[in-house]
């Protein structure tokens, strides 16, 4: 899955440099299949234009969750699939909160001690000069945190910060200028969407054939879009969740930590 998407990534952002007045940075990030927001922060690191990226990665991350499950609805209801193993994944998550906010003390020592160990990590990321190191380390030290010793815990207010410094972070990027060059950029924003319902597809495919996953698990895990959002919409229709959301993490944190650094591999190339 990663493979294809790391190659899907780099043909697109190819047409896009080709068809477009965009820099290779910025049209290879404009076809990373990763959240807007991560997406924009790592190609503003990186040089990119920002705010053309973010207009990309809001288009694909738009026609992903409207057009993807309807499309695997379809394929469902052509396809004879085993889906007595469906999980909750709704109830698990509220579930997992409530345990969570028991015991606030506890919580508020394990934020600060969550938030330490991302500061300490990202810090080092910095330090390396890898590529998105900052938000890499970071990802990685509170991953090891939360394995070896099952602490953890962000309050939600708190990721809600973060989504609005990062919005105002994006928004802030956005001018007049970019408004009015969109209609130079609506054919390869519809390319780029039709190449990612195709190939995505065709790797779901090809992952259902050859590793004995149901074709409505296995699509659903190479949708371009948001872990928890793909995993209940899939949910609903009677995929694996836990499959789907183990994958599509797996997906983030590849786009995340291999990515940026295959782009600037190809740039350096240029």
């Amino acid at each position: 899955m990663v493979i294809g998407l790391l190659i899907l990534n780099i043909l697109v952002g190819l047409f896009i440099y080709k068809t477009t007045s965009l820099d290779l940075l910025s049209s290879l990030f404009a076809a990373v299949p990763g959240g807007m927001a991560d997406m924009s922060i790592i190609s503003s690191e990186m040089g990119a234009d920002t705010s053309m990226v973010a207009v990309f990665q809001l288009a694909r991350l738009i026609s992903v969750i409207s057009i993807f499950p309807t499309l695997i609805k379809q394929v469902q209801k052509r396809m004879v699939y085993n889906n007595s193993d469906q999980s909750d994944i709704a109830s698990t998550i509220e579930l997992n909160i409530d345990k969570k906010n028991c015991n606030y003390s506890s919580k508020n020592k394990e934020i600060i001690l969550t938030l330490m160990i991302a500061i300490i990590f990202g810090v080092i990321g910095k330090i390396t000069k890898i590529p998105a190191g900052t938000m890499i380390f970071s990802l990685i030290g509170v991953a090891g945190l939360k394995i070896y010793s099952n602490k953890g815990y962000i309050y939600p207010i708190i990721k809600q910060g973060a989504q609005v410094v990062a919005g105002a972070f994006i928004g802030s990027s956005i001018t007049i200028e970019v408004v009015y060059s969109l209609q130079s950029f609506i054919i390869p924003i519809i390319s780029m969407i039709i190449a990612y319902t195709i190939i995505c597809g065709l790797i779901g495919f090809i992952i259902s054939k050859w590793f004995d996953i149901d074709i409505i698990t296995a699509m659903f895990c190479c949708t371009p879009a948001g872990a928890s959002d793909m995993a209940l919409i899939a949910s609903e229709l009677g995929a694996n969740g836990a499959d789907i959301a183990l994958l599509q993490v797996t997906r983030l944190v590849s786009v995340i930590v291999i990515f940026p650094s295959v782009i600037r591999v190809i740039v350096s190339l240029q």
